[in-house]
């Protein structure tokens, strides 16, 4: 299971890079691992996290499982 959250981010305060660290230090306590961080031009920053541990969360790699049109 994947949780998103979408934050505001403006890289040239030190607020922001302050807030997305204890955004990813709650939802570790929550049992959950950052997976994706993404920067939005529109000075937003989602951050994609999984809860680690749980039956089927890992990403298959590339080319491996029976993908279409393998």
């Amino acid at each position: 299971m994947d949780n998103r959250r979408v934050i505001k981010f403006f890289p040239k305060t030190g607020d922001s890079s302050g807030e997305v660290g204890r955004l990813i230090d709650i939802m570790r306590q929550d049992g959950y691992e950052l997976l994706s961080f993404t920067i939005a031009p529109s000075s937003a920053a989602t951050l994609v996290f999984e809860r680690s541990g749980e039956p089927g969360s890992a990403m298959p790699s590339a080319g491996s499982g029976d993908a279409a049109g393998a």
